[in-house]
């Protein structure tokens, strides 16, 4: 699939444990808008240089699941900010609440990592998350690409819904199903909104999902595991709960979710 030296979509991902990326971003000074750059032609790396970045991948997991289950370290890095804004409390409660919980459950980090080319041939890791950045809209500009070059790698949006309908399949491999977390659909970022829904068609379309439910913190307040151990949300069990919340608070106050399923099956977008 690669040759010596592949091209690299200008934003590359890679399934499970292994995803990067190259890409540049800029806040303008003027407006409450981020631009993402994406160049007219995908960056071109070498094997080595891929595999490198690969292996650095399952540190970085590693990383972030340990920081996210260690609440004492969280609380004294975050008490300044949390002092100022109501957000960062909130959070911090709620990680107060759930961190116990946190090591009976299995974690599929699908991180975002992005790379930029320093001199020496080296690299700078320059912004990482687990929630796969944005997939489906990467994939429209790693589409344009792989028309127009040769060679280009394997784009994000197959990466990830490879990655969580395979991990759900492990739960139910008859009937998986997915649950899209997010914020209710008229609060949500509509970038976001757009790939969450993008994400959610093709998991049911290619990969083999039987039921993508959307879903808010509303909803997933009502769901419970019964006897067999089935996390179920009514009448549905679900397989796998795929985090894309939208954390962006430029106003630093929580905004308290109002309405939601209350319970019900999730929300129909």
């Amino acid at each position: 699939r690669h040759s010596r030296a592949p091209w690299a979509c200008s934003q590359r991902r890679h399934s499970r444990a292994c995803q990067h990326a190259c890409q540049s971003s800029y806040v303008s000074p003027r407006a409450h808008t981020m631009q993402r750059a994406f160049s007219a032609r995908p960056f071109r790396a070498s094997r080595a240089a891929v595999e490198e970045l690969r292996a650095l991948q399952p540190l970085w997991n590693s990383l972030y699941d340990r920081v996210g289950r260690d609440h004492r370290f969280l609380r004294h890095a975050l008490a300044e900010s949390a002092r100022h804004c109501e957000w960062e409390a909130r959070q911090l409660a709620v990680h107060a609440h759930v961190h116990e919980r946190a090591s009976e459950k299995p974690q599929l980090l699908l991180p975002n990592s992005v790379y930029l080319p320093a001199e020496g041939g080296s690299w700078v890791h320059t912004v990482g998350n687990v929630q796969a950045g944005e997939p489906y809209q990467l994939q429209l500009v790693h589409s344009l690409q792989s028309e127009e070059h040769a060679e280009v790698c394997g784009g994000p949006l197959d990466a990830v819904c490879d990655a969580i309908s395979t991990a759900a399949r492990l739960v139910h491999p008859r009937r998986p199903t997915v649950a899209v977390l997010s914020k209710p659909a008229h609060k949500l970022a509509l970038r976001t909104r757009a790939d969450v829904r993008g994400v959610g068609a093709k998991l049911q379309r290619d990969h083999g999902v039987a039921e993508v439910l959307y879903v808010s913190m509303a909803d997933l307040a009502a769901a419970r595991v019964d006897a067999a151990g089935e996390l179920r949300l009514g009448g549905t069990s679900l397989s796998l709960i795929y985090s894309r919340f939208d954390f962006s608070h430029p106003s630093g106050a929580f905004h308290e979710e109002v309405g939601g399923g209350g319970g019900g099956g999730g929300e129909a977008w």
